[in-house]
């Protein structure tokens, strides 16, 4: 499905039952974002969504060529939810594929808590 916000579409999927989950890739501050690299100011000048509340976690690989440690800290701005950071080295931007059972850990232990 798609949803067009202040001009800038945003596609999504809703599956499953229980409580929301909302997985986010290449935002706000990547290539999706166009030539916007200020997160706060893309969500809210040209979005103007408020700043996540689910508990949210940030997973980064330091072998990713396409997003620096630096902006995935940073994605912790636009969480006012508990947030978590998590650190995986070696795997390249497709950690979920290069590190399955790492990333598998990760994902069970935080959608446990």
């Amino acid at each position: 499905m798609r949803v067009d916000v202040n001009g800038v579409g945003i596609e999504y999927e809703v599956t499953g039952d229980g409580p929301p989950v909302v997985l986010l890739h290449g935002f706000p501050d990547s290539g999706g974002s166009g030539a916007i690299r200020s997160p706060e100011r893309f969500r809210q000048s040209i979005l103007g969504l408020p700043p996540v509340k689910a508990p949210t976690m940030g997973v980064w690989s330091s072998e990713d060529p396409a997003l620096t440690e630096g902006q995935m800290i940073r994605s912790a701005s636009q969480v006012a939810g508990p947030w978590r950071y998590e650190r995986l080295d070696g795997p390249g931007h497709w950690l979920q594929l290069e590190s399955p059972g790492e990333v598998n850990r990760l994902l069970i232990d935080f959608l446990a808590a």
